[in-house]
């Protein structure tokens, strides 16, 4: 999996942009005085792990416990590509809602190419600057 951290923000009312390399997808990064917006595109997922809609909400579900999250409401959506009707993979789109905000993530399978499979995870918390990104992380 291909991943790329880009950091941008504000600290004194100044513009502030960083960029770091990871080994799991391609991310932004969003800080902001009043909490933390995680937006990450990870990229070579593999079908089975895309494909399973419990595995993707257990993972979204001990993220937000190891980040200390209060989970309010899951709605979890599933379907096949309209686009496409032979196509049998399965799109899911997770939202947990916190007292924070939200957890959400994005499936997109493209047709069995492990090399083109994208998750989209979306962290955004008004708790502080950093937090989400122990759920992040992990």
């Amino acid at each position: 999996m291909d991943h790329n951290v880009i950091i941008r923000g504000r600290e004194n009312n100044q513009e502030i942009h960083g960029k770091s390399n990871c080994s799991k997808g391609q991310s932004n990064i969003f800080l902001n005085p009043v909490g933390n917006h995680i937006i990450s595109v990870i990229s070579g997922v593999e079908t089975e792990v895309i494909q399973d809609g419990k595995r993707l909400e257990k993972i979204l579900d001990e993220g937000i416990a190891l980040e200390g999250f209060k989970l309010l409401d899951t709605n979890h959506l599933e379907g096949t590509n309209p686009l496409n009707p032979h196509d049998s993979l399965l799109w899911h789109t997770i939202v947990k809602t916190i007292s924070e905000s939200h957890v959400a993530v994005f499936t997109y399978p493209d047709f069995g190419n492990n090399n083109n499979n994208q998750i989209v995870l979306d962290i955004t918390s008004c708790r502080d600057p950093y937090s989400g990104e122990k759920a992040f992380k992990y």
